[in-house]
């Protein structure tokens, strides 16, 4: 997983209203079969990992977080389809959880991130609502301000 991919799956950890247990994330951002030197290297990793996650946290509650995104210097761009990407791949940890949030005012502050990526990706093609969500009166006024 890289960087930009990292803060995001770890922000949705974070602001998530449900608590998954580290064991669980770390499978998921490791994937199936991760190659480590040596148990010091797997641990040095690991660390760094929930050194970013705490960091994530602390920059939150001080409403300072800001996305680790991808920068093109030749066109100083930022780009954000890998931050979303693993927001969203955090979303399927509980893709139920967030099926409910979606028809609720929190939903509209997903919408974007939601708009970004290609939901079906990472649920497994769970219906989390978003294609109610996205058809709704709100998100298509959304759409006009994009």
């Amino acid at each position: 997983m890289q960087l930009t991919n990292l803060d995001g799956f770890l922000t949705r950890i974070a602001v998530g209203h449900d608590e998954i247990p580290i064991g669980e994330w770390l499978s998921e951002v490791w994937g199936e079969d991760p190659e480590f030197v040596d148990d010091e290297e797997k641990s040095a990793a690991t660390q760094a990992i929930i050194n970013l996650y705490n960091e994530i946290v602390s920059q939150l509650a001080e409403g300072l977080a800001e996305p680790i995104l991808m920068h093109i210097a030749e066109t100083d761009e930022f780009i954000a389809d890998g931050w979303v990407k693993g927001f969203m791949r955090a979303i399927a940890l509980r893709s139920c959880r967030w099926e409910k949030m979606m028809g609720s005012e929190a939903g509209v502050l997903l919408a974007p991130v939601v708009m970004l990526t290609d939901i079906d990706t990472f649920t497994d093609g769970a219906d989390l609502g978003f294609d109610d969500f996205c058809g709704s009166k709100r998100m298509r006024s959304m759409r006009c301000l994009t």
